[in-house]
């Protein structure tokens, strides 16, 4: 399906060109406060450049190809580095239940990350991102939802296709108090085939399921974020010990205009515990997460926690196939235990590989009513465990490889990507 017409595509560019002048801004105001600290932090920092070109993707997007570059400086005197830029791009490609081969995922994202605009005290992020999500999936909402095996699996298929622009702070106060603040604007549009299963529900099924899923309209919507945190990581990339702890608030006003029609809120929270086993070799890293959702809410980010999936996915219960549960209130941990065993020098970089082996769990409800029918009258929990790679090349990228199992999976789900889980 084309893009349709964009009526609010002046605020788009508007924002654009706000996040470049804010990254010019940041850059050079950056550039000043490292001039300030003279001729000896000059002697203690480098540069880091990372390229590689990745042959990948996960089981629920099929496989691919693709690059991740990230480019720091580093410094001695600073945590975890003056400035990053990071892009990736991933495309992959799938055969569809005919045998046809067709392009299934396409991300492409740049990242500008100075986290020192005043030294340890406040630091900005932009973000800028488009993303075709061809193979997303709807099974049925809530946490009991159960797929007739007989359904051909291409009609619990839709598209999302969606372009954000990402803006954040983070301010920093104690010694270990955070407080974040940001606004995103996303437009997404939707190829939704009529005899899927999401259209079939969004149509004919019970009052309740119509009044969560709403309809696949285009649409715009700008999120605003607040959020507290406290953060006694040894490392940002690579921690092994502390503790980092989140709450955010995020904001979706609306109006009444069909461009911007959602109304809703999101409360999430998490916590994360790292405790080092064998020092420089073997660590413990636990995180609790919890999301809630408020109001009139798109139908896609119910099976979402903040910018990524809850169940399924790289980052949320992995092995389970993503997209395969859909609610408003969802709880989910990662159990990890992570080593470092091998470590080399390459491109002018200190390299680490690893291993890794984790266990995921949670629990999700359609709403706030407490439905059997959609929720189950049981625990219910969900489920994954596996193992994976993990390569850290300088302070400043990792990037892993990740296998896990599932009672759900159809056998096992497979991702990279880059930086931790958690």
């Amino acid at each position: 399906m084309s893009p349709p017409h964009v009526p609010n595509s002046a605020f788009f560019a508007f924002a654009l060109c706000l996040g470049l002048a804010v990254t010019s801004w940041v850059a050079r105001a950056s550039a000043a406060d490292r001039a300030d600290d003279g001729d000896e932090l000059e002697h203690t920092t480098k540069r880091e450049l990372t390229v590689l070109p990745t042959v990948g993707g996960t089981s629920d997007i099929g496989l691919g190809g693709g690059y991740v570059v990230s480019w720091a400086k580093v410094g001695a005197r600073v945590e975890p580095y003056w400035w990053r830029l990071e892009s990736t791009g991933l495309f992959t490609f799938r055969k569809d239940e005919s045998g046809k081969l067709g392009a299934y995922y396409v991300d492409d994202y740049l990242l500008v990350d100075f986290p020192n605009v005043i030294k340890q005290r406040l630091g900005l992020k932009a973000r800028l991102s488009f993303t075709r999500e061809k193979a997303l999936k709807f099974y049925g909402l809530g946490n009991a939802a159960q797929p007739d095996p007989e359904t051909p699996r291409r009609e619990f298929d839709y598209t999302r296709n969606h372009p954000t622009l990402r803006l954040e702070g983070e301010g920093h106060f104690l010694r270990y108090g955070r407080l974040y603040w940001g606004a995103a604007y996303t437009y997404n549009w939707f190829d939704v085939e009529p005899n899927s299963l999401l259209a079939r529900t969004m149509r004919d099924g019970s009052p309740k399921e119509r009044e969560l899923l709403g309809t696949p309209q285009s649409h715009g919507v700008a999120t605003f974020m607040q959020g507290l945190g406290w953060d006694s990581r040894d490392d940002v990339t690579s921690p092994q010990r502390g503790q980092f702890h989140d709450a955010r608030l995020e904001l979706s006003p609306g109006t009444e205009t069909k461009d911007f029609r959602y109304r809703f809120a999101r409360l999430s929270g998490s916590a994360r515990f790292y405790v080092p086993l064998v020092p420089d070799t073997l660590s413990f890293a636990v995180r609790f997460v919890g999301d809630a959702l408020f109001g009139e809410v798109p139908f896609y980010e119910l099976a979402k926690y903040q910018d990524s999936y809850a169940f399924g996915g790289s980052k949320g219960v992995r092995g389970v196939p993503g997209q395969r549960y859909h609610g408003k209130l969802k709880f989910f941990s990662n159990v990890e235990l992570r080593s470092q065993l091998l470590r080399f020098r390459a491109f002018g970089n200190s390299n680490t590989l690893g291993l890794a082996g984790f266990f995921d769990f949670g629990r999700l409800w359609a709403d706030y009513s407490g439905s059997a029918e959609l929720d189950g009258s049981e625990i219910g929990l969900k489920y994954g465990t596996g193992g994976g790679l993990r390569w850290a090349a300088g302070r400043s990228f990792v990037l892993r490889f990740d296998v896990a199992w599932s009672p759900d999976a159809d056998p096992v789900g497979a991702y990279l990507a880059a930086g931790h889980t958690f």
